[in-house]
């Protein structure tokens, strides 16, 4: 099917800061296949982690990474001050769910850790589970599938606090069959998306492992081949299947895993961690998580007061728009006379949205486009809802203003929405960014047949510049030539999703900081000169004229805080409505840091920079951060100087 002739399928939109450019991926996934594949993954993953290995520092640390080999579980029972379940003298021991949270992980239950590839439990898969780090592995009993949740590293005996990371890592092995073996990645209750291990060869080890731009991941739930390698109750073992290479009879790619690998798990609420709030079913069960958002976000809703505020909130759900062809100043696209229209990528600037081509708004629930979707979508603020009107959609998150004038991008704290009719796993969610980095995609959470969910995610700082909704797996209609085509039926691989309110907070001012030198985002050190660039409130032109510099001039302050959560004030050497020159305070840690800058009157601009220990610039002699550089050449030949 030709671009142009399709509507109605995966949605995308986009809430942006800047210029509209192509999203970075979500995620940078490692994978590998076989002993040497599966090595450099690991180390691949391992190098992009950085940072020291904390694995035996018992306490939580600012960066880093942690890892598990399970080498160092004694089998005999004396391990964990005698704490664990002996499964099989000296070859198979459980270990608490605690064992390891003086590295950040804490289990759902008991999992059992094997000296000799559980073939003591299992003869089914004897030389199937070698040891990638010898001499242990590690497996679930009962089942196939483990579950990890991040909490701070600290001692078994404290109370688990929950945390959040970027990353986790696992080695299997023996994973010989597709989509036997995967890493469910969570946030709260809310998926992040689920990874497949690709299948290698009998017996040796394959590497998955995903890392987000952003600390989301506050669990896992690693599926390890197609069933339970063995089951333990009352103190006796009771046999799993064997695996497929050992006895072809039984159809079964049983597999184990070894090393763990993830970043340092980061307290919740210092390192810009999402809070998600999720629902689905009944209206009523998705307008309490809509109000639970709505309280987080806090403040007035500014829906219909057309100029920027400092705080608060945005709503939109479609019923004002008019669907006679009279709307917005007769600016709209009449689809079906009625029942459906498309509205122009401002309809809504004045809330702080725009999109970049035209969307759709029906009062009957799209049954006037594809009737096999009549009742699929009812109204969750009656009577119209939304769905894209092209397979992507660019929406641009402004401050909010009135349509005719000149958009000013901005960033919100959050976005969330009511989706209508989600039925399968994985086919609906929101993405968040930050400019071109994805702050994690976030699943909608499945239902039955045509009931509501609502799907929001806040963070701590304006740090959203854009999202990007998916509704369905396929169009609910096209349009070409003016004349509409329904998208047909559902059915078991077909799942249509429609859209109603959007929720979202005030959009605000945002910046990007460069080297002064150089002009260049990819990094700054500490007490380097930095530029940001924007909209910032306060006219006046103005140079410090005192030393040490301020921080604060004419109403502007500069905050930076770092990866480890702290926060200094940025001294300032210049302020005007275009420009800030401020020095990167001394002592930041390496890692992404927060810069916000805020005024006397309460507004805020948030960027996100790259610090690391140098970063190297000259000025340039045009003023440009490129050409001949701002110098003087100082030659001395025999005691003589020459400039």
């Amino acid at each position: 099917m030709q671009e142009s002739q399709r509507t109605f399928a995966t949605m995308f939109l986009w809430l942006t800061l800047g210029c509209l450019t192509q999203p970075a991926l979500a995620q940078k996934i490692y994978q590998g296949a076989g002993n040497g594949a599966a090595t450099a993954a690991l180390n691949s993953m391992r190098a992009d982690i950085g940072g020291a290995d904390n694995s035996l520092t018992p306490s939580a640390q600012a960066s880093g990474r942690r890892e598990i080999n399970w080498d160092a579980v004694r089998l005999d029972g004396t391990d964990f001050n005698s704490t664990t379940t002996t499964m099989v003298a000296g070859k198979i021991t459980g270990i608490p769910a605690n064992r390891f949270q003086a590295r950040g992980v804490l289990f759902d239950g008991v999992n059992a850790v094997a000296n000799d590839g559980f073939v003591s439990a299992n003869a089914g898969v004897a030389g199937q589970f070698p040891a990638f780090s010898p001499a242990n592995t590690f497996m679930a009993v009962n089942d196939n599938t483990i579950d990890v949740n991040m909490v701070l590293a600290s001692a078994p005996a404290t109370t688990p606090v929950p945390a959040v990371t970027r990353s986790f890592g696992v080695i299997f092995l023996d994973v010989e069959t597709a989509n036997s073996s995967s890493i469910e990645y969570f946030n709260g209750n809310v998926s992040l998306g689920k990874y497949f291990v690709t299948p290698g060869p009998s017996g040796e080890a394959e590497f998955l492992g995903v890392r987000f731009n952003a600390p989301i991941i506050t669990r896992v739930i690693i599926t390890v081949g197609a069933g339970r390698i063995f089951s333990f109750a009352n103190g006796q073992v009771t046999t799993g299947l064997g695996d497929q290479t050992v006895n072809p009879l039984q159809y079964a790619d049983q597999a184990a895993t070894d090393d763990f690998i993830y970043d340092e798990p980061l307290s919740l609420t210092v390192h810009e961690a999402a809070r998600t709030f999720v629902a689905t079913g009944s209206p009523a069960a998705a307008q309490a998580a809509l109000e639970a958002y709505r309280a987080a976000i806090g403040g007035a809703d500014n829906s219909l007061n057309a100029t920027p505020h400092a705080s608060g909130r945005r709503e939109i759900n479609w019923d004002a728009v008019r669907l006679d062809g009279t709307d917005f100043n007769n600016n709209t696209t009449w689809l079906i006379p009625g029942k459906l229209t498309g509205i122009p990528v401002n309809r809504f600037q004045a809330r702080g949205a725009r999109f970049n081509r035209v969307l759709a708004v029906s009062n009957d629930g799209f049954a006037s486009a594809n009737p096999t979707m009549a009742g699929q979508f009812p109204a969750f603020s009656p009577a119209n809802t939304f769905c894209s009107f092209e397979v992507t959609k660019d929406t641009v998150c402004v401050l909010a203003s009135a349509p005719t004038t000149t958009p000013v991008p901005a960033s919100t704290r959050g976005f969330g929405a009511i989706f209508l009719d989600v039925e399968k796993d994985h086919t609906s969610a929101i993405e968040y960014f930050n400019g071109s980095i994805s702050l994690g995609k976030f699943f909608v959470p499945k239902g039955a047949n045509g009931e509501t969910q609502f799907l929001g995610v806040l963070f701590p700082s304006p740090v959203v510049t854009r999202v990007a909704l998916t509704t369905g797996s396929a169009d609910v209609f096209s349009v070409s030539n003016g004349q509409v085509i329904s998208g047909g039926a559902e059915s078991d691989t077909k799942d249509l999703v429609s859209l109603d309110d959007f929720i979202y907070a005030e959009p605000v001012l945002n910046a990007v900081s460069v080297s002064s030198a150089s002009y260049s985002a990819a990094a700054l050190a500490s007490d380097t000169i930095a530029s940001v660039f924007g909209n910032f409130w306060r006219g006046e032109p103005t140079a410090a004229s005192t030393n040490p510099l301020p921080t604060e001039l004419n109403g502007i302050k500069v905050n930076v805080r770092d990866s480890a959560g702290t926060e200094k004030s940025a001294p300032l050497f210049f302020t005007s409505i275009g420009q800030i020159n401020y020095l990167m305070p001394s002592g930041l840690a390496s890692g992404d840091a927060l810069v916000t800058i805020t005024n006397t009157e309460g507004r805020r601009a948030t960027g996100v920079v790259k610090v690391e220990t140098l970063s190297p610039g000259l000025f340039a002699a045009n003023a440009n951060g490129q050409g001949v550089a701002a110098a003087v050449a100082l030659r001395i030949r025999n005691g003589s100087e020459l400039i």
